[in-house]
């Protein structure tokens, strides 16, 4: 489920003069949409209103917007989405309303500036959007560290998803990413600034085309425990 709202008078204020329009974010999640058979909200459709609404299928969210990290009131951070008179819904999704969320999301892609910063927290780690989204349910969060350019995040996040369409492993689907990115970038766009702020947090697992992880570990884990009580009760049977 992607969401891609508009940047042209739509932004609350006083935000407006500060944000741009983005080019390329519509045509983001909408490529990432088909591939996993997935909707893309574009323009006014992506909506704060609606995110919240969510019911508690396991989704993968696409954020391709724009975003403010707070290193001073972490929970201030917001991702920008449209607003919704209707609902009361400002459009800014502050750091401290994804805490009070569950999104049951197998990954969640914020591709939008600086939503792995935050103040760090001693015994907590760093108090980001991308930690918000880990608190609300999602296993993994795609995230970046810095300013990322708008044509540069769509076209390394498509071949993100396409790697993940692909079945491979997230981690896998990231480095396959910035590896495609490296190989057709000139000496100007193969700087790290473009492509090495796109960093994962979580455990790097795969996740299908049908929205859900795949819980190798689990599994792992129960034919274990099945393999060792079936020696155990061999061994104990009576001859």
């Amino acid at each position: 489920l992607g969401f891609a709202p508009e940047f042209e008078g739509s932004v609350p204020q006083p935000y407006r003069d500060a944000l741009g329009p983005l080019a390329y974010n519509q045509s983001e999640v909408t490529a990432a949409a088909e591939l996993f058979r997935g909707k893309a909200l574009k323009g006014h459709d992506a909506r704060e209103a609606t995110l919240k609404s969510l019911d508690q299928r396991p989704y993968i969210l696409h954020f391709a917007t724009h975003a403010l990290a707070d290193s001073q009131r972490p929970l201030q951070a917001r991702i920008f989405l449209e607003a919704d008179s209707a609902s009361g819904e400002d459009g800014l999704l502050h750091a401290w309303e994804i805490y009070a969320q569950q999104w049951q999301s197998p990954l969640t892609v914020l591709s939008a500036c600086q939503t792995g910063l935050g103040k760090v927290e001693s015994g907590e780690g760093v108090m980001s959007l991308a930690r918000a989204f880990q608190y609300a349910g999602s296993q993994q969060v795609l995230t970046t560290l810095w300013q990322t350019d708008d044509q540069a995040g769509a076209t390394l996040t498509g071949h993100f998803f396409e790697a993940l369409a692909a079945e491979e492993a997230t981690h896998v689907a990231l480095q396959r990413a910035r590896q495609q990115w490296l190989a057709k970038a000139d000496p100007f766009k193969a700087h790290p600034f473009f492509w090495a702020g796109y960093v994962l947090i979580g455990d790097g697992a795969q996740v299908s085309s049908g929205g859900a992880s795949i819980p190798w570990t689990w599994i792992i884990v129960l034919l274990g425990t099945a393999g060792l009580g079936f020696i155990i009760w061999r061994l104990r049977r009576p001859l």
